[in-house]
């Protein structure tokens, strides 16, 4: 990315992921700064919402995200939140998992209640995984992270990782994540993300061979 497209932005997407990849969260927050800088993310208010609040998260800054929240998602603090026209509102499931790790389990509740009867309500086969579209059952994970229900939540990764071969962003969407860590310590999800890192492992070998043999594959970088 770097040599063929040095002007590109998305190459911050390559390191900041990198660095991610590594567990070297300083240099990982930094580097989606200076994204965020470039683009001028801060007119996109849906991109720096998100973003923001995800690194207060992984720079284990919990008051700083309950604050975060607070000036912008004040909506979903509400006790009387009614489930339209909110219920299709994916924030409300980041900040569900903020409340949930900083103990406001009440609110919390709430709000996985509300986004899961969503996903519930778009069932066409009683949440049978072998059926259910592959959207579905991502969504459907979602909600068994936010209930804790860490043998259901496995079933389901295992269902779209392995059986259906759905394994974009499995590095920080399944392994490392606010949602997936609410699960972390079940005896099911622990022994899912060993396989899962053994096949990314398996994976990047096999990428490396490939862009070998394509003359793609820098030793020196």
């Amino acid at each position: 990315m770097t040599l063929l497209y040095p002007k590109n932005d998305e190459i911050f997407v390559v390191k900041y992921d990198n660095y991610f990849h590594q567990n070297d969260i300083k240099n990982y927050l930094k580097t989606r700064e200076k994204y965020l800088e470039n683009k001028n993310a801060t007119e996109d208010k849906s991109t720096f919402e998100s973003f923001r609040l995800k690194s207060f998260y992984y720079a284990g800054k919990t008051g700083e995200a309950l604050n975060f929240i607070k000036s912008y998602y004040p909506i979903f603090l509400s006790d009387t939140l009614s489930s339209n026209p909110y219920k299709s509102d994916t924030r409300m499931v980041r900040v569900s998992a903020i409340l949930k790790h900083s103990g406001n389990l009440k609110q919390a509740n709430h709000l996985a209640e509300i986004y899961c009867n969503k996903v519930n309500s778009e069932f066409k086969h009683n949440g049978d995984l072998k059926k259910e579209k592959l959207e579905i059952i991502h969504d459907y994970s979602i909600c068994a992270c936010l209930s804790g229900n860490g043998k259901l939540a496995s079933e389901i990764i295992e269902e779209y990782y392995f059986n259906r071969k759905s394994k974009a962003s499995t590095y920080d969407g399944v392994l490392n994540n606010m949602i997936t860590d609410l699960i972390s310590d079940t005896p099911e999800f622990k022994e899912l993300k060993i396989r899962i890192k053994e096949d990314i492992n398996t994976m990047r070998n096999n990428a490396i061979t490939f862009l070998k043999t394509e003359n793609a594959w820098l030793e020196d970088r």
